[in-house]
């Protein structure tokens, strides 16, 4: 007898950056439970089986099997997949697990004045800014750019 533990709600992950979750599938009952195939049944490519573990294979009363499943998006916004256990399970063949995750990035804010008035040749003006991520994910800043006498 299939029973399934795992939460594939996966919740926000950076854009570029990869989550993971463990579904563990146990044999419950008193017999041999086959397993015929575990696959991708819809769904954003975001969501992968990785590795796919083979099949068929065979559970022993009181044993399971594990196996990982990512979430990797590629983009921002909700996104979804359907993933699929067949078995020879008397009660639920045709096992379903829904996963859900969120493609998020960061945003940045930048505060603080650059109007820096009249500046006298041979001189020079600071002023100071503030960059603030208000996105749900991380923010690289890769690049920073200064003013120079041209």
């Amino acid at each position: 007898m299939l029973a399934v533990n795992t939460d594939l709600g996966f919740g926000n992950v950076g854009v570029g950056q990869r989550a993971s979750r463990i579904v563990q599938v146990f044999n419950v009952g008193t017999s041999d439970l086959h397993i015929s195939g575990i696959s991708k049944l819809s769904g954003d490519p975001a969501f992968t089986i990785f590795p796919t573990p083979p099949t068929p294979t065979t559970i022993q009363p009181g044993e399971e099997l594990d196996f990982t499943i990512q979430f990797a998006p590629t983009t921002r916004g909700n996104l979804s997949a359907i993933f699929h256990i067949q078995s020879d399970d008397p009660t639920q063949p045709d096992y379903q697990l829904p996963a859900s995750g969120t493609g998020v990035t960061g945003k940045i804010a930048v505060s603080g004045s650059l109007n820096f008035g009249t500046v006298a040749r041979g001189t020079t003006a600071t002023r100071e800014i503030t960059v603030t991520n208000t996105g749900l994910a991380a923010l690289t800043i890769s690049k920073s750019f200064g003013l120079s006498e041209g």
